[in-house]
């Protein structure tokens, strides 16, 4: 298990199932097929484009987004994931002290995938989440990151047929939808489907319609790939968690 870290960053979340019924993964792309391979996985072929059929949930609380990021994820597995406060509860998610509003509690991204595969293993499903620490890749922004976005992509939806959980900074210059406030925000969102060969991405985002910054803020949209590197965020304890195909069958 990864070590849960204190970090200045909103919460991380992981996903605990109630449920074992395994939704069938939606897909709304064309049959073309493009080579790639997931980190850690196996050189196979990917649909061009798949998008899950993911219901949106608006974080109950503003630092859960971790937990409403991942609870979208898992229902990409199951219909009826465990409740925010309960995952929460899970990923030691804290509410920011009056003697200090900028420490929030979190896990890393480790942390979150390791808990995804505990609540997998607890419905009797496969730990298929790895996570992929961004900072031992390079600086936020670089092709590479990018690329590794994608094929995390192609190979978690494309193959797996599961959602991945992402872990951003949006920021004045660098924003994750033009809606967003012109301050740094750190955030968790879902990842539920990719176009072009992984080159745009699906984003399903739990801080939509949260309060007035939020507010016009879609519920999902699309992000090119290399926009969404260049605004990971690069704390230490940031990255993404994914599916990794464990079966060698398409979902």
């Amino acid at each position: 298990m990864s070590r849960v870290r204190r970090t200045s960053i909103v919460a991380a979340g992981v996903v605990l199932a109630s449920a074992l019924v395994v939704p069938a993964a939606t897909s709304v792309a064309s049959d073309d097929a493009g080579a790639g391979g997931g980190v850690g996985g196996t050189s196979t072929d990917f649909p061009s484009s798949r998008v899950l059929d993911i219901q949106w949930e608006q974080e109950e609380k503003g630092w859960w987004c971790g937990p409403a990021a991942s609870r979208m994820a898992l229902k990409s597995w199951v219909n009826n994931p465990m409740g925010q406060g309960g995952l929460a509860d899970l990923m030691v998610t804290y509410e920011p002290s009056w003697s200090n509003p900028f420490d929030w509690q979190t896990a890393d991204v480790g942390a979150a995938s390791d808990g995804m595969n505990e609540a997998l293993d607890i419905s009797g499903l496969p730990q298929a989440y790895t996570a992929v620490e961004i900072p031992s890749l390079g600086k936020k922004g670089d092709p590479s990151v990018a690329d590794v976005l994608k094929d995390n992509a192609r190979q978690s939806i494309g193959r797996s047929g599961h959602a991945m959980v992402v872990n951003i900074r949006s920021t004045e210059e660098h924003k994750l939808n033009d809606a967003y406030p012109d301050r740094d925000v750190y955030h968790y969102i879902t990842v539920y489907g990719y176009s072009e060969d992984g080159n745009t991405l699906y984003v399903a985002d739990p801080a939509s319609g949260m309060n007035d910054d939020y507010a016009n803020v879609p519920q999902k949209y699309a992000v090119p790939t290399q926009d969404l590197a260049n605004i990971l965020n690069v704390s230490g304890d940031d990255g993404v968690a994914y599916a990794a195909d464990l079966t060698g069958q398409t979902n």
